[in-house]
C-alpha cells in the first residue's frame, strides 16, 4: 500500500524543460513529455505544499535569513540519512549548486588556471570553468565492465606540483549513475591529500540511491581531508523544489568558508528566501516516507526501460543505474551521427532526452533519460519511441 501519489501527470506551467521542448519541435504531439533536465513530473509531496499554505497564513514575506529551524533541519536530515554530522556554522547557504559552481571556481582559483573535471559530466561544471575564464582540465572517466571508473593514476599525474589544484567532482555521478564505492573514495582522497587539492564535491544526488548502493560522502573519510572538501547538497533533486533556489554548502575549513563568504558579497549573493528556506525545512522534516516510495518508482521505471530495449533493440547499452534518477544509454550501435541522432530523437520519435554530447567528451552517442515520471507515462514515451524506431529500421 503506496501513500504517496506517484501516478498523477501533471499539468506544467512555466516549466523551462517543457518550454525547452517545444523550442525543439514546435509541432510536438501534446501528449510528449519531456525526459531531459532533471526535475521530476510528480505531484509535490504534501508535506511540503501544505507546509507552505500554512506558513503562508501568518508569514511576512521579507528579507530573511536561515532560521535556527531550518539549520537544525539540515543538520538532522545530514545526520540521520548519510551519517553526515555538519555545525551550523559550517552550513552557507546559496540559491542552487550550479552559482556554488561558479562562485568555488572564482573563490579557489586565478584567472587562466586549470580546473579538473571528470567526464562525461554535467555540463554546467564546463560552463563555470570557462564563463569564468579558467582552463578544463579533462581527466575522463572510463568504462570498465560496463560501469564508470575514475583513472586515479592519471588524476595524480594531472595535479602534481603546482597545476590544477581544483577538482569538480560529481558524486553520485551525473550523468553515468555510478555511486562511488569506498575503495574508489579513498583512492581520491588520497591524491587529494597528497596533491594538496580542493575539492568542490557535487553530492545533489546522494539522496537518490537505488537498492544494493550505499552514498558515502566524500569529506566523511577523515578530518584531514574535510579540510580540503567544499561538499554540495540540496533538497532540490530529492524533492523536486528546484525552483524553490535553495542549496547549502558545507565548508568545514574556515579559511575556505571565508573565502567563498567574501566571493558571495563581492558578487552580490544573497542565501535564498525566506519560502525557500521553508520549504527545505518541511522536507527535510517531514518528507523521508515521500522519498522512499520515489525510489521504489525510480527502479521500476529503470527496469521497463532496460526491458524495453532488451525486447526492441538488444544492441543498446544501458549503464548500471546506482543513483539520481538519469539513465544513461548508449545508441551508438544505431550508428547515426550526432546531428541524425539529435534529429531522430526530438522530431520523428518525439522522445526528448539531454543529448550526451553536451556531457562533454565520451558522451557522444548516449542520451539520458529522465526516469521521475509516473510509470505509466514513461511507458507512452517508449511507444512512440518504439514506432518511430520501426518505422527506421531499428528494430
Amino acid at each position: 500500500m503506496t501513500k504517496y501519489d506517484f501516478t498523477t501527470v501533471v499539468k506544467r506551467v512555466d516549466s523551462s524543460k517543457w518550454n525547452r521542448m517545444l523550442e525543439l519541435n514546435p509541432e510536438i504531439d501534446p501528449d510528449v513529455i519531456p525526459l531531459s533536465v532533471a526535475d521530476m513530473e510528480f505531484v509535490l509531496a504534501p508535506e511540503i505544499r501544505r507546509g507552505l499554505q500554512d506558513y503562508l497564513d501568518y508569514a511576512v514575506l521579507g528579507y530573511s535569513q536561515p532560521s535556527s529551524a531550518y539549520l537544525a533541519a539540515v543538520q538532522n536530515w545530514m545526520q540521520e540519512r548519510h551519517d553526515f554530522a555538519v555545525s551550523a556554522e559550517q552550513i552557507v547557504p546559496i540559491s542552487g549548486i550550479v552559482p556554488a559552481l561558479y562562485q568555488a571556481v572564482q573563490s579557489f582559483t586565478e584567472p587562466g588556471d586549470g580546473v579538473i573535471v571528470m567526464s562525461p559530466v554535467y555540463y554546467p561544471f564546463f560552463m563555470a570553468i570557462e564563463n569564468s575564464g579558467r582552463r578544463i582540465e579533462n581527466c575522463p572517466l572510463f568504462l570498465h565492465d560496463g560501469r564508470y571508473c575514475m583513472d586515479l593514476e592519471l588524476l595524480d599525474q594531472m595535479t602534481a606540483g603546482t597545476k590544477n589544484k581544483l577538482l569538480l567532482f560529481c558524486s553520485p555521478h551525473n550523468p553515468a549513475g555510478r555511486v562511488w564505492e569506498r575503495q574508489e573514495l579513498e583512492g581520491l582522497a588520497e591524491i587529494t591529500l597528497k596533491n594538496e587539492l580542493i575539492v568542490v564535491s557535487d553530492e545533489i544526488h546522494h539522496d537518490l540511491v537505488l537498492p544494493g548502493h550505499h552514498h558515502i560522502v566524500f569529506q566523511t573519510l577523515s578530518p584531514e581531508l574535510a579540510q580540503r572538501v567544499i561538499t554540495c547538497t540540496a533538497p532540490s533533486k530529492t524533492f523536486n523544489i528546484a525552483g524553490m533556489a535553495v542549496s547549502n554548502m558545507v565548508i568545514a575549513n574556515s579559511e575556505l568558508r571565508e573565502k567563498f563568504s567574501r566571493q558571495l558579497v563581492r558578487t552580490g549573493f544573497r542565501g535564498s528566501t525566506i519560502l525557500s528556506y521553508k520549504a527545505c525545512e518541511l522536507a527535510y522534516k517531514y518528507c523521508a516516507d515521500w522519498l522512499d516510495e520515489l525510489i521504489i518508482v525510480i527502479k521500476r521505471n529503470e527496469e521497463l526501460v532496460r526491458d524495453f530495449f532488451a525486447r526492441h533493440c538488444p544492441e543498446v547499452n544501458i549503464v548500471p543505474l546506482e543513483g539520481t534518477y538519469l539513465l544513461w544509454v548508449d545508441l551508438n550501435s544505431w550508428g547515426m551521427t550526432i546531428s541524425e541522432q539529435d534529429a531522430f530523437l526530438e522530431q520523428e520519435a518525439q522522445f526528448i532526452t539531454n543529448h550526451g554530447h553536451i556531457f562533454g567528451s565520451g558522451g557522444e552517442g548516449f542520451e539520458r533519460i529522465n526516469l521521475a515520471l509516473p510509470t505509466a507515462a514513461l511507458s507512452a514515451q517508449l511507444e512512440r519511441l518504439h514506432a518511430a524506431m520501426h518505422k527506421r529500421g531499428l528494430c
